[in-house]
Parts: C-alpha cells; sequence; structure tokens
C-alpha cells in the first residue's frame, strides 16, 4: 500500500481552496477528484492535493488576468400571442337573467316553506 503518512480531510481542502467541504465531497463523490474514502468520510493523500492543483491552476473565484468584454444585449422577444380583449360577463347583458334567477329562488323557498 501506498504511503499514507499525512491524509487531508474535505475541510482541509475546503480551508485550502477557498470553499465549503460539502463542495469537496461532491467533487470526490462523483470522481472528478481522486480521493480515499476512510470510515465514510473522504480523505486526500498529498500526491492526490498536488493532482488536483496542477488541473486547476485557474480557480473559478479567482479573476481572471483579461477582462472579459461584456456580452451583446439580447433582443427582447416579441409575443406571439395576442391578448384577448375584456368581455363583459355574461349576466350583464340583460336584466332578464336576474330577475329569472331571483324568481326561480324565491319558488324554491315557498315550496319548502309549505311542505
Amino acid at each position: 500500500m501506498s504511503d499514507l503518512g499525512k491524509l487531508y480531510t474535505t475541510r482541509d481542502l475546503a480551508e485550502r481552496y477557498g470553499c465549503k467541504a460539502r463542495a469537496v465531497a461532491e467533487k470526490a463523490w462523483r470522481k472528478e477528484w481522486p480521493s480515499t474514502k476512510v470510515l465514510g468520510e473522504y480523505r486526500f493523500t498529498p500526491a492526490m492535493v498536488e493532482w488536483i492543483d496542477r488541473q486547476h491552476e485557474h480557480w473559478p473565484n479567482e479573476q481572471a488576468a483579461e477582462p472579459q468584454q461584456p456580452k451583446p444585449k439580447a433582443e427582447p422577444v416579441r409575443q406571439t400571442r395576442q391578448r384577448r380583449t375584456p368581455q363583459p360577463p355574461p349576466a350583464a347583458a340583460g336584466a332578464g337573467n336576474n330577475v329569472r334567477r331571483l324568481v326561480a329562488k324565491d319558488r324554491s323557498q315557498r315550496l319548502r316553506g309549505a311542505s
């Protein structure tokens, strides 16, 4: 077995790279970073840490040396559907509907009261 003198934890690497321990564990879980699992937790040898350093010379939170040019603004999207014009409610079409409803309500109340 290889020399496992010093094993780094996810917290050690998180402090080293300025991220959360959960992000380090996720990289190891996805097998993006080499690691060894000891007692249910990921550990990293010095050789593994050197490999990670070589693979990621520029970290995402570091600003690039070259200034990035601004992206052109996208044209606004034209709406293809036309909005519906508001329609008057059906009850406002005529007073006859209201009268019929009131007569029917009155009739049902009289029938219930007579029984």
